[in-house]
């Protein structure tokens, strides 16, 4: 009888216990089932068995893709490809020139700048692009993005002073967000589901090429007779 009394106690608690996690955590009841499985298990009680994976699960809807031709598709990509392969070189092309920029403008100081500028703005304006892409044309968006890019270059060509460097860097910076997160939207929009993981390995591959490619171009263009002006964002 002591030892029926202990284990209706034990079941009591542990009932009580389930029903104030239930009142804390009302949303896992994945957490209830499998405190129910163990009991009955315990208890040497048959229980079914949870589906195997892909079984009793709703089938994935694919979302639509585009319809293009091959032609389309191919400049699409190549497309993208380039526009990511400019962002991820203008990076990391800067690292070889920083030496002839601090002569040239007297401003060690502001080192840490022309790197930085570039990366704050481009982190902190994906989320913003994100929005744009989802309300907007894709199309649209990125032609933008690759046009304030561009302005952003042209601002570091023809810079007189660190300062408007780095302005030109942020301003880089921001084009570069809105290109490197189009380039994901687009081939998700494009590119079937199952072929989706090949492309978006190709986009990191050519980021990861021109990290790589970046400070060895940097460093021939900066011991060529060219200036640092015609490859700084």
């Amino acid at each position: 009888m002591k030892h029926l009394r202990v284990a209706s106690m034990k079941d009591a608690m542990e009932s009580l216990l389930m029903q104030f996690t239930l009142l804390l955590l009302p949303n896992v009841p994945e957490l209830t089932r499998m405190k129910q499985i163990s009991t009955k298990t315990l208890n040497n009680e048959k229980v079914p068995l949870p589906p195997k994976c892909g079984e009793g699960r709703e089938p994935v809807i694919e979302t639509p893709v585009a319809p293009l031709s091959r032609m389309q598709f191919g400049l699409v990509i190549i497309a993208i490809a380039l526009a990511v392969f400019l962002m991820a070189l203008d990076e990391s092309i800067i690292a070889t020139a920083i030496p002839k920029i601090t002569d040239d403008f007297h401003s060690l100081q502001d080192v840490a700048w022309y790197g930085s500028a570039y990366m704050l703005t481009m982190c902190s304006f994906q989320l913003h692009y994100g929005k744009l892409y989802t309300y907007f044309s894709s199309k649209t968006i990125l032609l933008t993005s690759v046009g304030i890019f561009e302005l952003g270059s042209l601002v570091c060509a023809t810079s007189p002073s660190s300062i408007a460097l780095i302005v030109g860097r942020a301003i880089a910076g921001s084009g570069a967000g809105g290109i490197v997160s189009g380039a994901f939207i687009i081939i998700s929009r494009i590119v079937p589901m199952q072929e989706r993981p090949m492309y978006t390995a190709i986009v990191g591959s050519i980021y990861g090429l021109a990290s790589v490619a970046g400070p060895l171009l940097g460093g021939v263009i900066t011991d060529s007779h060219l200036t640092w002006r015609w490859y700084v964002p």
